[in-house]
């Protein structure tokens, strides 16, 4: 299965079964002036139906940050956007909320393309490997995690992810890209 779109960040890519990935997400909310950013990308927690940015895998990862929409604090204007910038409070009620509405994809099965930081062999798949965050492109304000290239077992120290394979990308053979690969989260915290 070819597939061109790797774009920033953890990207939804298919069922662990192998079955393509049908956009489907669930809704929680962002408390307002959570300061830290997120962008379509980004592992998420979901703690009592509040999404934080996930900071390491004992704690719990529940899917990836897909989006939001807001109330523009200036504007008025209902914004819809794959990136939250730290601190925002919602400017008015949307759907009887004041908080941001956040969406997450958090699908058990769920698998995801990812770039990594150096190229891998073949031999890592089955590893566990940690998300390195950075900071969202200052343009599209996409993700800037990449999976770190040094394999880690340690569920404290960060994100954990395991390389399931090394997919088909833009029409090339599995594993002409080494630098791209299908990951599944490590334990995650089903909401």
């Amino acid at each position: 299965m070819a597939h061109n779109t790797v774009m920033a960040g953890l990207t939804p890519y298919r069922t662990k079964g192998g079955e393509p990935f049908s956009g489907g997400r669930s809704q929680f909310y962002i408390d307002n002036g959570y300061g830290t950013a997120l962008a379509a990308g980004d592992p998420v927690l979901v703690d009592g139906n509040y999404v934080t940015r996930a900071a390491n895998t004992t704690a719990g990862v529940s899917g990836v940050f897909a989006g939001c929409m807001y109330v523009d604090p200036v504007t008025k204007q209902v914004v819809t956007s794959t990136y939250f910038p730290a601190g925002l409070s919602s400017g008015g009620l949307l759907e009887g909320q004041l908080d941001v509405v956040a969406y997450v994809y958090n699908a058990e099965d769920l698998t995801f393309l990812a770039k990594t930081d150096a190229a891998l062999a073949a031999t890592a798949a089955g590893a566990t490997h940690p998300v390195i965050y950075g900071t969202p492109s200052s343009l599209l304000k996409r993700s800037a995690a990449l999976v770190d290239a040094d394999a880690q077992a340690d569920p404290a120290l960060g994100i954990l992810v395991q390389i399931r394979s090394f997919p088909n990308i833009a029409g090339t053979k599995p594993g002409d890209n080494p630098t791209v690969v299908e990951v599944a989260l490590v334990a995650p915290k089903i909401v």
